[in-house]
This record gives structure tokens, C-alpha cells and sequence, in this order.
């Protein structure tokens, strides 16, 4: 019927989630769970060799000096870190990381 007085109103629940693709980068301790964390990199400038360290504020995960492997089959002597990336959400995402020199003299 086209009649406006005959047509019968239907209500629908309706039952959503919102997520957006993130990952957990304000929580040093959770990703460089294997390094050992301080304050700020030049607080620590001679750092052993063998040592890797994660300073928060500069945001850096300083390896110290390296020593090179001439056997890159030698799992023994290769320099390697493990760092931990979490998704807390259900959405994939792609991340990209960079390696830059440290510049000592710039504070910045």
C-alpha cells in the first residue's frame, strides 16, 4: 500500500567497533625490552663495546662501537638487536624504521 497511514516503522540495532591502525611507541620499556634504557644519550657517551643502550630522550638506540664481522654466517659474532613492535589493534600496518649516524656535537 502507498497509503503513508499503513506503513509500518522497523527499528534495526545496530552493533559497530571503531579502530584505527596504530602502534605502541610511548612505551620504551615494552619495544627495547632487551636494551638497557637511559635517560639521555650523552649522559652516556662511552658506551661499551657489546653494549647497546635506548635513550628516551633523544629517541635513539645507540649500539656503541661495532665491532665487524668478516663471516656474515657466524650467528656468533654477527651484531644484531631485537626490538618488540605491537599492534594493539585489528587493523594491519605497514611500518618503515630508518638507521642515521648520531651526531655528537648537535644537542638538538
Amino acid at each position: 500500500p502507498n497509503d503513508s497511514n499503513s506503513i509500518s516503522m522497523k527499528s534495526f540495532d545496530i552493533i559497530g567497533e571503531s579502530c584505527l591502525p596504530a602502534i605502541v611507541v610511548n612505551e620504551p620499556k615494552s619495544i627495547f625490552e632487551e636494551q638497557e634504557l637511559v635517560e639521555s644519550i650523552y649522559d652516556n657517551t662511552s658506551i661499551p663495546v657489546g653494549k647497546v643502550i635506548y635513550a628516551i630522550n633523544e629517541k635513539i638506540l645507540g649500539f656503541g662501537p661495532v665491532l665487524c664481522n668478516t663471516s656474515p654466517n657466524d650467528l656468533n659474532k654477527s651484531n644484531f638487536e631485537r626490538i618488540k613492535i605491537t599492534n594493539p589493534t585489528k587493523i594491519d600496518i605497514k611500518v618503515k624504521f630508518s638507521i642515521q649516524p648520531l651526531d655528537y656535537n648537535n644537542k638538538d
